[in-house]
This record gives C-alpha cells, structure tokens and sequence, in this order.
C-alpha cells in the first residue's frame, strides 16, 4: 500500500515539473500588437501600456521595473533587449538605440524566462522590443 501510494506522489511531482503548458502564460506577456504602435507616442508611453510594467518618472530619471520584483540595495529595473541585444537596464539607454517610428512589438519577460535566456542580467525581467 505505502509503495503504490509513493508511486502515485512521484508520478504526480514528475508530471508537475515536466508540465510546459502554462509556461508561456505565466512567465510570458505581450504588449501591444503592431496595429497599437503608434509612432506619434514616446517608448515610455507605450511602456506604460504593457501589462505588470510598473513606470516611476521622476523629472528626467525613469525607472521601469516589472511588478512584484523589489530589492532593498540591488538594481531592480528590467533588462531592455532590442532585437535579441541586450541593451541595458537604463531608459535612456533605450531611448538613444530605439526610434520610435521602428518598433514593431513590445513584449515583457517575466524574471523567471527573463533569467532563462538572458542570465542574472534578466533576473528582474525583461522587455523586448522588436523594430521593423
């Protein structure tokens, strides 16, 4: 009896761990499609419309940080990566290698798929920006 009912918890742990159904809708969101983009906004404003983007604008400093992701002393903005390159954690930094008028798509790594492909640089997730 105890052996079956082990057989059944390892067989359920295994099917947990190995389960990718939900893994594009948990770690995965998407901004705006294309037909969205509009050119006459600013990259911050377009930002502001991905869902678990949180923005603080404070004068010229911006911050973007992905929602739920704190730290007391480390750096928590979100990785910018334009067309696989990782920029940097910086807004301006985006800024100066993205026009506008080129974006295609905007897309939001959470940290987990963010660590995934892009290392410690992505622990606090990443945006994705696609041009044309």
């Amino acid at each position: 009896m105890r052996l079956l009912l082990l057989f059944f918890i390892s067989v359920s742990i295994l099917g947990a761990c190995t389960s990718t159904e939900n893994m594009h809708t948990e770690n995965f969101e998407r901004g705006p499609d294309i037909t969205e983009i509009n050119p006459s906004l600013s990259i911050l404003d377009h930002l502001k419309r991905v869902p678990g983007l949180t923005i603080f604008q404070r004068g010229d400093d911006v911050g973007v940080f992905m929602r739920g992701i704190s730290t007391i002393y480390g750096e928590n903005n979100v990785l910018f990566v334009v067309n696989g390159t990782p920029i940097s954690n910086s807004y301006f930094d985006l800024i100066q290698a993205v026009d506008v008028n080129d974006v295609k798509d905007i897309k939001l790594l959470r940290s987990s798929m963010g660590s995934q492909f892009y290392g410690m640089r992505g622990a606090n997730g990443v945006v994705e920006i696609t041009t044309k």
